[in-house]
């Protein structure tokens, strides 16, 4: 059965402490990451940041929204600064 999967970030201490090249390194490893969901049968919906403005907001920087076809699927996408 299909899912939707809502995945939850915040910024990470080390990441105020990583160099420019470091975040730029992260950022293609990501790219990298999200080209392999589509194989594995997942959509990427939407993501984008959590403003501290934002009405109800949760306590977290980033979102993103993914369409799983089913439970059993897992997004390993663990690539750290």
């Amino acid at each position: 059965m299909q899912q939707i999967f809502i995945e939850l970030y915040d910024y990470r201490p080390a990441w105020a402490n990583c160099s420019e090249g470091a975040r730029t390194h992260f950022a293609k490893k990501v790219v990298e990451a999200v080209k392999g969901l589509k194989s594995a049968g997942v959509d990427v919906v939407g993501y984008g940041m959590n403003g501290p403005q934002t009405d109800h907001r949760a306590p977290y920087d980033f979102f993103c929204v993914y369409r799983v076809p089913n439970v059993e699927v897992r997004l390993p996408l663990r690539i750290g600064c």
